[in-house]
């Protein structure tokens, strides 16, 4: 099984562990569904069981809590589900008002694929997990920053499900080989992380500082018994002003935490200084030191809002789809 296909597994026993747990019923796709025959009268009473029980999905959506983000596999195609609607129909309605009011954005996204984030879901799987990869991204590369998380998370995350590693400790590359391979099969954790020493996890990469924000994030999320769901009901304000307190989050991080993460779709990053160049270019406007301050980029925006998360993400792609 290769690792997006075990993320892909992954992603849909969460959603199926949180959609049970709000006891709504879903039902397998027919592309999915198990072909082996079964006893006349147990698949019978299952049937009728289920035809008793079963709640259609299009009246249990609006119970999904404020930016949840839940994929389903529909005709074997991943949808996510943001605050119980698909993603499908809000990058439609996004369409219309970006056609309506931005002409120019709309020739931009013709030439780029849709934002993975919104089409495929989170990738991380936990809140905790997405600020920690944030901390170990800052200043490197997007492939040093994969290498390290990838170490912290089999060297010092919780084994999703037993794996026989005894074979790929011999030698670097053997290890190298076995992260690549089964990094999608374990997590960190607050609990993960405090559990060991700084200079330990420095063996995974991370600097003396970074180290530190780690375990300040750990210890924050502990201390103040934070979980995913803690953020159901905060505003982005509210997640901004509590993340800001601790050491090694700030703005950039937080913001990219609400697009990226929590898929709240209307978060301008003004400290995004690819972000800021691209509107310059897209708006026709000066870029300097000093300007655009962040408030001329809230301005500048707004003809986008509420899908302004979306927008910039166009953003991003302008320098490789619009030269």
């Amino acid at each position: 099984m290769t690792a997006g296909n075990r993320r892909s597994k992954r992603i849909i026993e969460q959603t199926i562990s949180y959609v049970e747990s709000k006891n709504v019923l879903l039902e397998e796709p027919e592309a999915t569904k198990k072909t082996t025959k079964k006893p006349r009268e147990s698949t019978k009473t299952k049937t009728d069981e289920n035809k008793k029980n079963s709640i259609p999905k299009a009246k249990k959506a609006s119970s999904i809590p404020k930016s949840i983000i839940a994929p389903i596999i529909e005709n074997q195609k991943l949808t996510v589900i943001v605050d119980g609607i698909s993603s499908e129909t809000i990058f439609a309605e996004a369409m219309k008002h970006f056609t309506k009011n931005d002409s120019k954005l709309i020739e931009l996204i013709g030439k780029c694929p849709k934002p993975r984030f919104f089409v495929e879901g989170k990738s991380e799987t936990s809140a905790f997990e997405s600020l920690a990869k944030s901390i170990i991204s800052q200043q490197i590369s997007r492939s040093a920053a994969l290498s390290v998380f990838t170490k912290l998370k089999v060297n010092f995350g919780v084994r999703i499900k037993g794996l026989d590693d005894k074979n790929f400790k011999t030698t670097t590359v053997l290890q190298d080989d076995f992260e690549a391979k089964n990094k999608d099969d374990y997590i960190i954790s607050p609990d993960s992380i405090l559990k060991h020493d700084p200079e330990e996890l420095r063996t995974a990469g991370l600097s003396s500082r970074k180290v530190e924000y780690m375990m300040s994030l750990a210890n924050y999320f502990k201390s103040k018994g934070i979980s995913d769901s803690t953020f159901n009901t905060m505003s982005n304000d509210e997640i901004s002003a509590a993340l800001i307190e601790i050491k090694g989050i700030g703005q950039w991080t937080i913001d990219m935490f609400l697009i990226f993460y929590l898929a709240r779709l209307d978060v301008m990053p003004t400290l995004d200084l690819e972000v800021k160049k691209a509107m310059c270019r897209h708006f026709n406007k000066p870029f300097t030191k000093k300007t655009p301050t962040s408030e001329e980029l809230i301005e500048l925006s707004q003809i986008w809002a509420p899908y302004r998360s979306i927008a910039c993400w166009y953003m991003y792609q302008q320098r490789d789809y619009a030269p």
